[in-house]
């Protein structure tokens, strides 16, 4: 009887594994659609970290730019709503794009960002370059915070794109990405000044 026994758990356990055999093979393949899509989601940083970026999205052209070897400088609008009026503290939102943009930055060391700091006119100019000068050094500071060495990064003026340009948020920065190796020598970036 016992002989049957185990005879019968051999055969049972000879079934069980032919059974899972053939349902492993009637499965649809490890790469499925996500898996395919991977590239177009994911970028890879140059320090090897995976970071999400869409294809089409800043945060997808910041990461191909600063992969690219022929990058020399390049001015990014950051895009969303980025500032409440009046306020220096960037809006949740913006501050995870400025997360994502200090990883950028640790990944390629050679790069080097300037802050571009804009304010919805007031009617009041100097009160309008401050707050805009206010917020791209709080920027700066955030950037720093995250592990960005403070010597790679500056403030800067983009008259060409005013606060009030059609399409753009009036309050919101802008960055300058450059690659100051790449440059010809009299090229400088103004490194950043304290508020």
């Amino acid at each position: 009887m016992i002989r049957f026994m185990f005879f019968v758990l051999i055969a049972v356990a000879g079934i069980a594994l032919a059974v899972s055999l053939k349902s492993c093979a009637d499965r649809h393949s490890v790469v499925g659609p996500a898996a395919a899509n991977f590239a177009s989601e994911v970028a890879i940083l140059g320090d090897g970290t995976p970071m999400f970026a869409p294809n089409g999205t800043v945060a997808r052209t910041l990461a191909d730019w600063l992969q690219d070897p022929r990058s020399t400088e390049r001015y990014f609008e950051v895009g969303g709503a980025q500032f409440r009026p009046g306020a220096i503290e960037p809006l949740p939102e913006a501050i995870a794009r400025l997360t994502r943009l200090a990883a950028m930055l640790q990944a390629y060391p050679d790069a080097e960002a300037r802050i571009v700091g804009y304010a919805a006119p007031s009617g009041n100019g100097h009160a309008d370059a401050a707050l805009a000068h206010n917020r791209g050094q709080h920027v700066i500071d955030m950037l720093v915070a995250d592990g960005v060495r403070r010597s790679r990064l500056g403030l800067a003026d983009r008259p060409d794109r005013p606060a009030g340009a059609p399409g753009l948020a009036a309050d919101r920065i802008g960055i300058i990405l450059r690659y100051p190796k790449r440059l010809p020598a009299n090229a400088v970036i103004r490194p950043a000044q304290r508020a």
